[in-house]
């Protein structure tokens, strides 16, 4: 009898091992076409073949007959693409050994949803410039919830991935992560999930305790820095001013005690808060109306509001420093880590009050970073410059108190394309509908907010244009467009195409960090190279 439960025992401990390596899982319903399949191994094996079929079959015959598509590897891993989201899938593995035998698996099953964003007749991503160099790159965007490969076809969606979701969340930022897994903000709240959907790691917008949790809530970027951090950027409740202070003397209380202006946190794997930074702490040294004299001209009643807005940071790990990206005053602001004093103002701010922006280097900028070659590079927005179009502006950082910012490159957004019907636009469009212009199509080069640019490993630029414009391109050094898209969706009910609205995109240039990517997700660890 003992025996009996012994050999029960590692029956069962040998069956959990070869069934766990089976992916996909039986019955499972996948969020992505580009699919890690593992399975076990068999001892004589020297190359494995998976059969598929697209449709669940139970009878071998059936589904023999009905096979579209084979793939061979040397591994027990291969990660294949299968043609379709919203499908069902039969698979199985069939092992060749070294003598041309051949052994067939049993048939496993699973199938792929499908959103909206992921049906190419209503939303599609349209590859203005097809890729050559980037060919195996993905791009990710967000609001979408999709990743695309640079043909434009979406390989991949966000599910829904709390319970308390009973739609899929409007994500934002929605990027890669240092170890392999997807961050993003939405509703107020930070997440982390893997490529299944599965949720990871979350912080609802009231994370720390005794924040107003009407105030307190995350907003604009968050990031997994490389020690496996996080860092948000958050909107905490104005300080100093409490309603019992503002209802017993309202005239003492100034405009700047009345508004957030913004902070930063940095966040363990527990969800605790190990590092923050307040700048209030550092613009309540400013009288106001120094301040207001700092914000552009078109900003309107943000200068009544005293909103700075804080939009982006860059934390350069290597070298102890946060870059803070304040739009309306157009400006960033530098700061030493952990210390938090501020080492350096990059703009507006570090002009004499009342100094006009027009033909300074950025306004209204979006997305600041520091390049390989320690630029300072930004989405510059022109905000006080409506007759230009955005720009992508990288400066060389003043070495002393007596030097000042460089301009060492700049890309202007303002080629033209042609859009389906045939009408030529530029790449900075807001289109506007009027019953001045008879429902015609027209538009400004005024572009106010959004944007983001990222350096690749060539130096390449990738670039995404915010709002109704849903444009994106990959610009190399010398100005050469090496791939563009726009992100559209149909109007049944015009029966045309328009442009989608983007956050943010990010991209994925190496295929090893797609990799890394699906792998992660089956074993639930970091599978770094």
């Amino acid at each position: 009898m003992y025996k009996f439960f012994c050999l029960l025992s590692l029956f069962t401990s040998v069956f959990h091992q070869l069934t766990a390596q089976l992916f996909p899982k039986e019955g499972s319903k996948l969020n992505y076409t580009i699919i890690g399949f593992s399975f076990p191994t068999q001892k004589n094996a020297v190359k494995y073949k998976i059969q598929l079929a697209a449709k669940n079959y139970y009878d071998v015959d059936s589904f023999e007959n009905k096979v579209i598509a084979n793939f061979y590897s040397g591994d027990s891993k291969m990660i294949e693409r299968v043609p379709a989201f919203g499908l069902n899938y039969t698979w199985r593995v069939i092992y060749i050994s070294s003598d041309s035998s051949v052994t067939k698996g049993a048939l496993h099953h699973f199938s792929t949803g499908s959103i909206p964003a992921t049906d190419t007749a209503i939303n599609r991503l349209r590859i203005t410039n097809g890729a050559k160099k980037y060919a195996d790159a993905f791009v990710i965007l967000d609001e979408q919830n999709v990743i695309c490969d640079m043909h434009g076809t979406p390989v991949w969606y966000l599910p829904v991935i709390e319970k308390i979701d009973s739609n899929l969340l409007m994500a934002r930022d929605l990027k890669l992560s240092p170890k392999g897994t997807i961050t993003f903000f939405a509703n107020m709240k930070v997440y982390e999930t893997n490529y299944n959907g599965e949720l990871l790691w979350s912080l609802p917008k009231s994370a720390t305790k005794g924040r107003d949790a009407m105030h307190y809530f995350y907003h604009h970027q968050f990031s997994m820095l490389n020690n496996g951090h996080y860092m948000a950027l958050i909107n905490p409740p104005p300080p100093q001013v409490t309603e019992v202070e503002e209802k017993n003397d309202p005239d003492s209380i100034s405009d700047i005690q009345k508004k957030s202006l913004g902070s930063i946190e940095e966040y363990d794997s527990a969800g605790k808060v190990i590092w923050s930074w307040e700048s209030f702490d550092f613009f309540k040294k400013f009288p106001q109306q120094t301040l207001k004299s700092y914000f552009y001209e078109d900003v309107g009643s943000a200068k009544t509001l005293l909103d700075v807005h804080l939009n982006a940071f860059y934390f350069d790990e290597k070298n102890k420093a946060v870059y803070l990206s304040f739009k309306n005053i157009s400006s960033i602001v530098k700061i030493k880590y952990p210390e938090g004093n501020v080492l350096a103002v990059y703009g507006n701010l570090a002009k004499q009050p009342g100094v006009q922006t027009h033909g300074s280097f950025f306004c209204g900028q979006h997305s600041c970073n520091i390049s390989s070659e320690g630029y300072l590079y930004l989405y510059n927005n022109n905000s006080c410059n409506p007759a230009k179009p955005p720009e992508i502006v990288m400066m060389k950082m003043p070495a002393t108190q007596n030097d000042t910012l460089q301009k060492v490159w700049e890309y202007s957004l303002s080629f033209d394309e042609k859009d389906p019907d045939g009408q030529t636009y530029s790449h900075f469009p807001v289109k506007l509908e009027t019953p001045q212009n008879n429902g015609r199509r027209f538009f400004t080069t005024k572009f106010q907010a959004g944007g983001n640019v990222t350096e690749l490993p060539d130096h390449s630029i990738f670039i995404s244009m915010s709002g109704d414009c849903g444009r994106l391109l990959i610009v190399s050094p010398d100005h050469t467009v090496l791939w563009s898209a726009v992100s559209e969706k149909f109007l049944k009910d015009q029966d045309k195409w328009v442009s989608n609205d983007l956050y943010k995109a990010s991209i994925i240039v190496d295929p090893k960090d797609m990799e890394r990517l699906i792998w992660n997700a089956e074993t639930g660890k970091d599978n770094s190279r």
